[in-house]
């Protein structure tokens, strides 16, 4: 690893559509034959998530009608023990499943519960959770629309520089952050915000933080402009190898608990 060189600092973004999540997932499944089995998988999972992609209430009736289609895809296509894992969940039955998404939509919920619960609710908050109303502030390290933590950053052309980006783990929203500061602790000293990079990886930074110990990855579009952020987050893993094992943690795990 060696350390990236810093550039400088409008271009608004939203959401990333879902078809270019599941055209970049298929690409990196032919370009990384590393990262291929995750990458169809998440390619697959990208596709019946968009399927859910619909507003409406957070009700009993609406978990019993999507829910169960989830554990059935995961049931045929996860790994043995996360299909086990949904099968044993579609047999609990609806009072579980909405305990299950209920807790995490309420910011709580097990552990162990956390992937089937963010794989259900990605699609659901992306549809229901607004663009905010007026001007974020630059510094502000949880999502403005539903108030979870960032899992990726991008750095975005903007007139002779670059704009940073936090991506929101949960409704994917993209606001804008000010280039130095840690996104978990607001760290601002420059020296204690290194930024590595990795030949293999060439549009992908790890920001650390001395402070806090933890990282992000960061996507730069200005060296790939058809990177796609969460998909090309879960793709580098061997850059969060890289990072844990230099004893940074995550801000927040990715979808596939990276």
């Amino acid at each position: 690893m060696h350390k990236a060189e810093p550039y400088a600092t409008e271009t608004i973004m939203s959401r990333i559509p879902w078809r270019d999540r599941i055209a970049r997932a298929g690409q990196l499944a032919e370009n990384i034959p590393s990262a291929a089995e995750v990458m169809r998988f998440y390619q697959a999972l990208l596709v019946q998530q968009e399927s859910w992609c619909r507003p409406g209430e957070l009700s009993g009736a609406l978990i019993e009608d999507r829910f169960p289609h989830l554990l059935d895809f995961l049931g045929r296509n996860a790994s043995p023990e996360l299909a086990a894992e949904a099968r044993a969940i579609a047999a609990a039955g609806p009072p579980r499943w909405e305990s299950l998404v209920h807790g995490c939509w309420a910011g709580g919920g097990s552990p162990d519960d956390e992937f089937f619960a963010r794989a259900f609710l990605a699609p659901y908050a992306e549809a229901v959770c607004a663009e905010p109303a007026g001007p974020v502030p630059d510094t502000i390290t949880l999502c403005p629309c539903c108030g979870r933590r960032p899992v990726v950053s991008v750095l975005r052309q903007e007139y002779e520089g670059a704009r940073r980006f936090l991506v929101c783990s949960l409704c994917s929203w993209e606001w804008k952050f000010r280039r130095i500061l840690c996104a978990s602790c607001r760290e601002e000293n420059f020296d204690d915000l290194p930024v590595y990079s990795a030949a293999e990886f060439p549009h992908v930074r790890i920001e650390t933080c001395r402070n806090c110990n933890c990282y992000l990855l960061s996507m730069d579009m200005t060296r790939d402009a058809g990177a796609v952020p969460v998909v090309d987050d879960i793709a580098a893993l061997p850059l969060h190898i890289w990072a844990r094992g230099q004893g940074y943690n995550r801000i927040q795990a990715n979808l596939l608990g990276m």
